[in-house]
């Protein structure tokens, strides 16, 4: 340890002679400099014969002088040049990661240069997690600038970093980090900035899969003194779509605001969260198109509440509020809409449908309740409520205690549902029961001759229904808790698109009502 100090102390003593004779041999040269144009003012004036007394002007002078200067300003910024490789290597690392508290990893590929301003460049670095007992790479970079104070290059161990430039960079992140990332954010930056362009980030799943790559034209973080926040901003592309991110955060009064902003999706996010005794609450905003959800949340240990405020979908007011339990994931959730379109509700290529058609839905893991409330059917003149109860047990899904009621007519209620994805298709059987509370009206929509009309207070039957191509099958038809006549359920049969190969439309269905009713024995 002693010869490794005395060592040291001997390269510094070196360097330090060095840097006093090449500061001797820099001004005497500049002094042999303006002797040379002293000498040849002289000699052309002899040579002219000109009988003046020899002055170098004023502006010579000042020539003379900012020359001078500037080749000792150049000489000054190149003194970084002549420190130790490897002493360099140390100290850079040690301050980037006191200053900054990110962990770079700094190889030996180490260049100097002055222009646009003095900067150390670093080939091949990284950037590793905190974590000493399982190191992990972060970041593999091309190319990392450290940009200098040009204070006093005379002493180098006052050495500072004003900025750091990351270029070129590749990061690989996935769930297991992300608590590399709010460490990091937790504590108070440097008011120096580290900025990131040209740069990619891989989101990674745990087999190493790429999920999502985004990319970063625009990066950078630093401490604000005026505001007292940590700030971070970020211009990138995902899936060729630019995007903004920005996240301020108040360490004093654990707030942090966050925004996200899509000109070309028309997409903006923002979300405003404070932190009190482990119970996080915040207010949570997403504007989409027409579209503006707002939401209150409050967050505790495992458990997440929330709720709306003044929210719409497209001008139709929205109101809703859930709970969503962690570990085990548990979802309930109740939205309410002033009004709703069933065409497009369940058309086949509708947003619900997409969703239904995610293989994640029916992990075993996965429960759900999820309750859509309508009081108000606009492309309908006959239906007026809507009820639908989405329920996911353990990557079973049913629609139990759903129901269409109409003021005219009754009510239609599902039971015993089971939803099923098959190569692609979605299927549903489920139990049907039609409450009539007015056949007068009942009859008068399906248009059945009077003869065919007898007092009927329930319809029962079972569907099975391929959602993807509208073909269906209806069996065990009961009317008023009696099974149909053979017949009769022959004839449905027949109808069934299992056999007759048709797609199901309205004038279709109500013709077979009607074929229904006429055979019906009462």
């Amino acid at each position: 340890m002693k010869n490794i100090n005395k060592k040291l102390r001997y390269k510094f003593a070196t360097n330090l002679i060095l840097l006093e004779k090449a500061k001797k041999k820099f001004i005497l040269s500049i002094k042999n400099y303006i002797y040379a144009i002293k000498q040849t003012i002289l000699k052309n004036f002899k040579k002219t014969k000109i009988n003046l007394t020899l002055k170098i002007s004023n502006f010579n002078i000042s020539l003379i002088s900012i020359i001078s200067l500037l080749f000792f300003y150049l000489f000054y910024l190149s003194i970084p040049a002549l420190y130790d490789k490897s002493w360099i290597q140390n100290t850079i690392e040690n301050k980037l990661i006191n200053e900054f508290n990110i962990n770079f990893s700094i190889s030996s590929e180490i260049t100097y240069e002055i222009l646009p301003s003095p900067h150390f460049t670093i080939r091949n670095a990284k950037i590793l997690n905190d974590d000493p007992e399982n190191l992990k790479t972060i970041a593999e970079i091309k190319a990392l600038k450290i940009f200098i104070s040009q204070k006093n290059f005379f002493d180098k161990e006052q050495l500072k970093i004003t900025s750091v430039l990351v270029d070129k960079a590749n990061f690989s992140i996935q769930q297991s980090d992300f608590s590399y990332y709010q460490n990091l954010i937790a504590k108070e930056f440097s008011r120096n900035k580290v900025k990131i362009k040209n740069s990619i980030i891989f989101f990674k799943d745990l087999n190493e899969e790429t999920i999502l790559i985004t990319q970063i034209s625009k990066f950078f973080l630093f401490y604000d003194d005026l505001k007292l926040l940590n700030k971070i901003h970020l211009e990138g592309k995902i899936f060729k779509i630019p995007f903004l991110f920005t996240l301020d955060k108040d360490l004093e009064k654990q707030e942090k605001l966050i925004s996200l902003n899509s000109q070309k999706l028309e997409l903006y996010l923002k979300n405003l969260s404070g932190k009190k005794n482990e119970i996080i609450k915040g207010i949570n905003e997403i504007s989409v198109l027409n579209s503006k959800l707002i939401s209150e949340y409050i967050y505790n240990k495992n458990q997440f509440l929330f709720k709306s405020k003044k929210s719409q979908i497209r001008n139709n007011k929205i109101n809703y509020n859930g709970e969503i339990i962690l570990k085990p994931f548990n979802l309930i959730l109740n939205v309410d809409l002033d009004n709703i379109k069933l065409i497009k509700l369940f058309k086949n290529d509708s947003i619900l449908f997409e969703i239904l058609k995610l293989d994640q839905l029916y992990h075993n893991n996965l429960n759900t309740n999820i309750v859509l409330n309508s009081s108000n059917i606009s492309d309908n003149k006959i239906l007026n409520n809507l009820k639908i109860n989405f329920n996911i047990q353990n990557g079973r899904i049913n629609f139990d205690k759903s129901y269409i009621k109409s003021n005219k007519i009754g009510s239609l209620f599902l039971s015993n549902s089971n939803l099923i994805l098959r190569d692609g298709n979605l299927m549903i059987n489920t139990d049907i029961n039609i409450k009539i509370d007015n056949s007068k009206n009942f009859f008068s929509f399906f248009q059945t001759p009077k003869n065919s009309r007898k007092p009927i207070k329930n319809i029962f039957f079972n569907l099975d229904f391929n959602l993807s191509n509208s073909k269906y099958q209806l069996n065990n038809f009961k009317i008023d808790n009696e099974k149909i006549a053979k017949e009769t359920s022959d004839l449905i049969n027949n109808f069934s698109l299992n056999k007759v190969k048709q797609t199901m439309n309205l004038i279709k269905f109500k013709n077979l009502v009607n074929e229904v009713f006429l055979a019906y024995d009462g």
